[in-house]
């Protein structure tokens, strides 16, 4: 009886590290983000910017909207790219990043400062600069 014992409980302590093993295999994150602040050229935050998070290999884009404070954050994003972000306010001209590539986990910081103008006009700036 006491070695049928303490099988079963071997057993049930193997089986609950195994749970364990398998939970934590399930929290792995497998996607990356972009977030940033979004101003204007006197450095005051832009709230309800539009941001649009394009995968240009793809053609899937994901939409976002600044805060109060300017912040916006786009996650569950695949990895590679490139992707582009392109930020739209009225009265503003229109901010645009490029060529960025996204790797598992990152969090790339994409922050914007747009000038007075109309929206027809367009800021662009290459992934290199944004880093």
């Amino acid at each position: 009886m006491r070695l049928r014992s303490r099988w079963l409980g071997s057993l049930l302590v193997l089986a609950l590290a195994m749970c364990g093993y398998q939970q934590r295999g399930l929290a792995q994150v497998n996607t990356a983000a972009v977030h940033g602040t979004v101003t204007d050229a006197s450095g005051a935050v832009i709230a309800n910017a539009q941001v649009t998070v394009l995968n240009t290999s793809t053609g899937i884009n994901t939409k976002a909207t600044t805060d109060s404070s300017g912040y916006f954050v786009v996650r569950q994003l695949q990895p590679g790219g490139p992707y582009s972000v392109s930020i739209t306010a009225p009265g503003f001209t229109t901010f645009e990043a490029t060529e960025i590539t996204l790797n598992v986990n990152d969090d790339r910081d994409v922050d914007a400062k747009l000038a007075v103008g109309s929206a027809a006009q367009t800021v662009e700036v290459a992934a290199n600069q944004l880093q």
